[in-house]
């Protein structure tokens, strides 16, 4: 794991008080395909509104839970359980800008991180304040498993096990504004060189390539054994403990980046878009959300911005939020 220091080849630095790719497994899947199509239902939830969010990344799931906001600050606020009766929601004690979420968690990222575990109960969820304290970023975003933390500065990666006193510096040419992503027990990024954007990761400790394609690489998220990024042409899955890459082939852009819940990624589909621009027909077609377990949605206009947990998948349409849910039977 790479926030173990045995091997690895990074600097620790003490915190405030407060690691060639063997070649991978690979599975296609083609272009106009689906492993299998799969049932679901849609519903709107009018009472969520996207635009009350100053982060475009929320409302989303962090697990079971939509994490979204309704502060007149347009900070985060408060989560809302979808496997619970009734769907009962919980506020913060007090709003929290530009959080980073895991499954069942919220997290702070300042000079004294703060920690929601998002649980049923009663009244406003209060943080957790892990020991020890993280110094100030470049301005990265940082992500979090709900164990460790990741950031990227100008020149380097920086990966925090949330309550150690020591966290791991590794040399890095990070793509600016992009984010670091965590899973499969390393952490990963967008690497900046002479020819185009690469995906780059620990390896025996040190940090390397770990794609490398035609074309570059973006967006790069974490989940679970798993990440997965986005190439010309195809969203790849890749588990970095057994080396094993899954190819999807997909017409997706940089907007946003796809959601990945294990190994199952969702993100938008503009073949629509593709089609009705070769056709001459400019600003034509629509773009929709298509999943690697066969879930997709194919709705008039355009779905935007997945999110995807279990039986879950989160998105927009317009102004308004959606929640799409495959019956219980259904779920990988």
């Amino acid at each position: 794991m790479l926030w173990s220091t045995a091997g690895c080849q990074g600097a620790e630095v003490a915190a405030e008080p407060a690691e060639a790719v063997a070649p991978p497994t690979s599975v296609d899947t083609p272009a106009g395909t689906s492993p299998s199509r799969r049932s679901f239902s849609v519903e709107p939830l009018y009472a969520i509104r996207p635009d009350r969010c100053s982060d475009r990344r929320f409302p989303k799931l962090a697990g079971p839970w939509i994490v979204w906001c309704n502060a007149s600050t347009g900070e985060v606020d408060r989560a809302t359980a979808l496997d619970l009766p009734g769907r009962p929601t919980r506020e913060l004690q007090a709003p929290v800008r530009d959080p980073s979420v895991a499954p069942g968690w919220l997290y702070r990222p300042s000079l004294e991180p703060r920690l929601w575990r998002l649980i049923a109960g009663e009244g406003a969820l209060a943080p957790e304040s892990p020991s020890g304290r993280l110094q100030e970023t470049d301005g990265g975003r940082v992500v979090t498993d709900g164990v460790t933390a990741a950031w990227l500065n100008r020149e380097s990666v920086e990966v925090w096990k949330l309550g150690e006193a020591t966290r791991q510096v590794y040399p890095a040419h990070p793509v600016a504004g992009s984010a670091p992503a965590l899973g499969g027990g390393t952490v990963a990024w967008v690497e900046r060189t002479d020819d185009e954007t690469q995906i780059w990761g620990l390896v025996g400790g040190k940090p390397a390539a770990i794609a490398a394609p035609e074309g570059g690489a973006r967006l790069v998220v974490g989940s679970g054994a798993w990440l997965a990024w986005v190439e010309r042409g195809q969203v790849v899955l890749y588990a970095p403990e057994s080396g094993e890459r899954r190819q999807h082939a997909a017409v997706t852009g940089f907007d946003h980046p796809p959601s990945l819940d294990g190994a199952v990624a969702c993100w938008e589909d503009r073949h629509g878009v593709r089609e009705a621009g070769e056709a001459g027909e400019g600003g034509g077609g629509d773009i929709e959300i298509r999943c690697s377990d066969g879930l997709e949605l194919r709705r008039p206009g355009h779905q935007r911005q997945p999110s995807r947990f279990g039986p879950w998948l989160l998105f927009r349409e317009g102004d308004s939020l959606f929640l799409a849910s495959a019956p219980p039977n259904e779920t990988p």
